[in-house]
């Protein structure tokens, strides 16, 4: 059984025997890849770019594999970790999201005027 996107049922494989939790985990990957991916999107992407980025998003860095570059995280980075999550939890509208997208982009671009001295 389906609900809100997970499956419910505890002995659930599907015809290549993937479990229940195989299944969710995967969802969920790709909802966060996208969700990112939406929040960093500066152009309408075409068919090839949506394919790609599924690919990555179902690809991603495999077990034991660290990241080559780790940036430090700022605040821009924990906003927008919160956006993705909370629009997911809370299963915001679309306009709810683009509020917040936009919100973001306009902190940013004020952060990149100041001066810091």
């Amino acid at each position: 059984m389906w609900s809100n996107g997970k499956v419910k049922s505890n002995k659930y494989t599907n015809s290549k025997g993937l479990s229940w939790l195989e299944i969710n985990s995967t969802i969920s990957k790709i909802v966060r890849h996208f969700g990112q991916y939406e929040l960093d999107l500066d152009k309408i992407p075409t068919t090839d770019d949506i394919i790609q980025e599924l690919q990555k998003a179902l690809k991603g860095p495999k077990d034991g594999e660290a990241k080559l570059v780790t940036k430090a995280k700022t605040i821009y980075d924990d906003l927008k970790e919160f956006i993705n999550e909370q629009s997911i939890a809370c299963q915001w509208a679309h306009a709810t999201l683009q509020y917040w997208t936009t919100f973001t982009h306009h902190l940013e671009s004020f952060g990149k005027r100041l001066v810091y001295t």
